[in-house]
């Protein structure tokens, strides 16, 4: 594990490398995979938009692969935690790729059940507000409801995990952070509604 745990973190730190110029600049970065050319912007003209698309497969699969050994391995897993948390709590957030915050929301679900009861109402309490609630609040803001289904659908995940494993500590929300799951509830509901509505009078058209 500590070769692969090398690698791991080698891979999943990788920038993707993102530039924007002007468009009749010749493309030199060889390892640029991924260009794409915008239309003309007021002031700056034809712009292209590049990225480094290999640094992208190989973040996903490193971040692929440790949600795979922290769930195979359960409480083994409970020593890796503390080197690798600030990088799954980091791409908890990440907007630049879906598969990639979705490989280290569900590792952090499996990082509470390696930490085991107390540490993971702890470790949980600590990355609600900003990773969980500001996070759905911005999806709501953007309709962005891939995002926001994936955010609820992971925050549920943490709470089974941790009411399934937990016998002493069962408290894992304080009451603030309840009542701060109110407007990320009322929103997600009411872009529901707003999206029925708008696909039945697109049905009617």
């Amino acid at each position: 594990m500590p070769i692969l745990l090398d690698t791991i973190v080698r891979d999943s730190q990788l920038s993707l490398d993102f530039k924007m110029e002007s468009a009749d600049v010749p493309i030199t970065d060889k390892n640029t995979g991924f260009t794409v050319k915008v239309n003309a912007i007021k002031g700056m003209g034809e712009q292209r938009v590049s990225m480094n698309t290999e640094n992208l497969i190989r973040k996903t699969g490193a971040f692929a692969l440790l949600e795979s050994c922290s769930e195979k391995m359960g409480t083994a897993f409970a020593p890796y935690v503390e080197p690798l948390l600030n990088i799954v709590l980091e791409h908890m957030k990440f907007k630049w790729h879906h598969m990639v915050r979705k490989h280290a929301l569900k590792t952090f679900a499996n990082m509470l059940v390696a930490v085991g009861d107390p540490l993971n109402v702890q470790l949980f309490q600590k990355a609600f507000d900003t990773l969980f609630v500001e996070e759905a609040l911005k999806a709501i803001q953007l309709k962005n409801t891939k995002t926001i289904k994936l955010l609820l659908k992971q925050l549920t995940s943490c709470l089974r995990k941790m009411n399934e494993l937990n016998v002493n500590n069962r408290e894992f929300l304080s009451q603030a952070q309840i009542c701060a799951l109110a407007p990320v509830i009322k929103g997600a509901l009411d872009l529901v509604s707003e999206m029925r509505v708008a696909l039945t009078e697109s049905l009617k058209q």
